[in-house]
Order: structure tokens, then C-alpha cells, then sequence
């Protein structure tokens, strides 16, 4: 595949010792592991981490170092496996895996995406992925664009998927791709073992607009990446809620505003039914409200907030405290109807892990029903970033 093989792989397995146990408190974990009992998820959108350390990568061999890679097809090419880290930071796995699977961005109508995350060395991040800078010369890690004039093919277990969108985790020249296999792409036409487990083989070509090959990566180069088959997601009911009261259908619920709209986890996410889809943002305080309207007056007596893909691995993102508002025309609110603090009788914090189980249901009860509600503020006092992935009321 390249010269200095054996060097590069030592300095492989060196850098995936540091990788590998870097900090990934921005991505959702996966579901990818040997072990078949660990399952894990990924984050949101805007969610911003600092570019790994130059010391957490290898750097990329001269370009006259770099030859066709070890197949039976030859092509010219630049080959990513420079510019990637491993991720066995996300699994179990022993090996030096550089990839995973995620079927969790709403951005991506929740197709299966190959995940990977980028270094910055040599540009190839800023020439895949458009990026902006701010007037401080900082990064606006929510603007980017992908360069139309790539082709993205990946080959998995054989077989050619061409990259049809893209979810990105930008950090203005790095970043977590999340590149979507597109529909046809489906693990139910995988034989998995009696553990819910199959290794896949995954590769990708990117074409410049010659067709022909710039960039390549064999993300399974050292070793198969296993990969437990993921449940059907649904809310996990909280078993704490009165089984008399009646959910307020969404078809009833009109959202009006809230953290920013339209960009995949916007806070219309909390109102489509699907518990994959997710609010996620780091938007607590009345400035940050989320509001809503009925489409005719309801007597509440209670809101379920439901967890997000991966509360487990991110306990701090689980809700716990925030405030209800109601109002007759949408515009004076007034002082909070409910609160709810966070605290317990006592006034210790709640340990969140107790309430932090992925698309679970945390229902809160009132305590008294509030009549005749038209319009309804909710305010999140989590205090830093935050998920849910559903905001349901009951009618008492």
C-alpha cells in the first residue's frame, strides 16, 4: 500500500493509544462493538469540541511516499487513512478500526451513515467540507458546506453505496463525517450472528469531476468492524406516570418558537413523533424559550420530557430542571406556573443517572391541573448543553 509500511503501521498503533483514549464528549457513542451487551449513541449538530491535538495524529507521507493501496484494483489517489483517527475510543474493538455506523441524524431522514472523524493535517477536511471563520479568525463551526465536486462511494462487505448527504460535526478544519449510505443501504440485508453482531468490511473512494480517484480510505484496513444490529427505537415509558391521564396528541400541538429552527435539531424535533430526532443545544433561560399553542384549550397536569439518543453517555444533558408558563394570547406570561429545580426535598441535586436511560420517558407531575391552557412557554434551567428528544403533555 505505501512505502514504510511498517513503520507507518507502528506509528499507527502509537497514535491509536493516544486517539483512541481521547475525549469524545461530542459525538454520540455507537453502537459498533465486540462486545455485544455495549451499546452506545451520537451528538448534535452544533455540538463544538477543540481539533485533536497534532500529537493525537500521524502525519501524512510525502506525496512521493504514497503508492496504489494494497487491492486488486489500482488507482491513483491520496489515501485518508492518514488524516483519520481510529475510534476505538467509540468500542470494544482491539483492532485499529477507523469507521462506524450511526442511524440516528435527522438531517440525514436517519439513513445509515458511515462515521468518521477528520484531522486537520495537509487541508483535505477544509477541501471536502467548506468552512467560514468568524471576524476573530475563530472557526463558525455551524457553517459549512459540502464540495459538490467529490463523488463519495463507499464499498461494504462488497457492495457500492454512493454517499447521498451528509451530517457534519464541524470544527472548522476538522470534524466527525457522518455520510449517509442513502436509503437502498439497510442492515436487515446483513446476516447477523446469535449475538446480534456482524464484521463489516468498509471502504471509500472519493472522485473528483474527471472521475477519477482523489482521495481513498480502507477504514477496515487492520481488522473488521463489528457491529451490533441496533433495536427499533421507541420511547421508554416511565412507569411513575398515572395511567389515567390522556396525551395531548402533536397533531393538536402547534410549535412557535424555540432554539434555532431548521437546522436538524431544532426544537420542532420535540413535536414530530419520533423519538430519533432531538432538541439539542446548549440555549438554557427564557431567551432560549421554547413556546408553543394549542389548537384548543387543555387542562394540563403533567409534561414527560424524553430522553435523546445517547442521555447515557451524556448524563449532564438530561433534564431535570426548567419552568412552565402559560398564557392566554402567547405574548404575557406572567411568572411560572410550575417549576421543577433539579433539587430533591432537601435541596440536593437529583443524580441524573437514575433518570438518564436513552429515549427515556421522565414524566413530571404538576401536582394540580392547569385549566383552560391555550399557549405554553417552556424555559430549560439545565444550566449547560441539553437534549430531548420528545416534549409530551397530559391531560389531567
Amino acid at each position: 500500500m505505501k512505502k514504510l509500511l511498517v513503520v507507518l503501521m507502528v506509528a499507527l498503533l502509537a497514535v491509536a493509544l493516544v486517539a483512541c483514549g481521547g475525549n469524545d464528549d461530542t459525538t454520540p457513542k455507537t453502537e459498533t462493538t465486540t462486545d455485544p451487551t455495549v451499546t452506545t449513541t451520537t451528538p448534535g449538530a452544533d455540538e463544538t469540541t477543540k481539533a485533536p491535538d497534532a500529537d493525537e495524529t500521524t502525519k501524512a507521507p510525502d506525496a512521493d511516499e504514497t503508492t496504489a493501496p494494497t487491492t486488486t484494483e489500482e488507482f491513483a489517489g491520496y489515501d485518508m487513512i492518514n488524516e483519520i483517527m481510529c475510534v476505538n475510543q467509540w468500542t470494544t474493538d482491539p483492532e485499529l478500526v477507523f469507521c462506524t455506523f450511526e442511524n440516528t441524524h435527522g438531517d440525514i431522514n436517519f439513513n445509515v451513515a458511515v462515521v468518521f472523524i477528520m484531522n486537520d493535517y495537509d487541508g483535505i477536511y477544509q477541501d471536502l467540507f467548506y468552512t467560514e471563520t468568524n471576524p476573530d479568525g475563530s472557526f463558525n463551526t455551524a457553517v459549512w458546506e459540502a464540495n459538490d465536486t467529490y463523488r463519495w462511494v463507499f464499498t461494504v462487505d462488497g457492495k457500492e453505496f454512493e454517499c447521498d448527504g451528509f451530517s457534519l460535526f464541524n470544527n472548522g478544519s476538522s470534524g466527525y463525517v457522518r455520510a449517509s449510505l442513502g436509503e437502498k443501504f439497510s442492515f436487515d440485508d446483513y446476516e447477523y450472528d446469535e449475538e446480534n453482531t456482524h464484521v463489516y468490511e468498509v471502504s471509500l473512494k472519493i472522485y473528483n469531476d474527471e472521475n477519477e480517484v482523489e482521495y481513498f480510505a480502507n477504514f477496515t484496513e487492520f481488522g473488521g468492524m463489528y457491529h451490533k444490529k441496533p433495536a427499533k427505537v421507541e420511547m421508554v415509558v416511565d412507569t411513575d406516570r398515572p395511567t389515567d391521564l390522556e396525551r395531548v396528541p402533536f397533531n393538536q400541538v402547534t410549535p412557535i418558537s424555540g432554539p434555532a429552527a431548521g437546522d436538524g435539531e431544532g426544537y420542532e424535533k420535540l413535536f414530530d413523533n419520533d423519538p430519533r430526532s432531538k432538541l439539542c443545544k446548549n440555549a438554557n433561560g427564557i431567551e432560549n424559550a421554547v413556546t408553543l399553542s394549542f389548537a384548543s384549550a387543555q387542562n394540563i397536569a403533567g409534561v414527560s420530557l424524553v430522553n435523546g439518543n445517547d442521555n447515557e453517555a451524556y448524563t449532564s444533558r438530561t433534564v431535570l430542571a426548567f419552568d412552565i408558563y402559560v398564557s392566554e394570547d402567547g405574548q404575557n406570561w406572567g411568572d411560572p406556573v410550575v417549576s421543577f429545580t433539579g433539587l430533591d426535598a432537601d435541596g440536593v441535586a437529583l443524580d441524573k443517572a437514575l433518570y438518564n436511560k436513552n429515549y427515556a420517558e421522565n414524566y413530571f407531575d404538576f401536582g394540580k391541573t392547569l385549566t383552560g391552557v391555550t399557549n405554553v412557554m417552556v424555559v430549560i434551567n439545565n444550566g449547560e448543553h441539553y437534549q430531548i428528544s420528545e416534549l409530551i403533555f397530559w391531560q389531567g
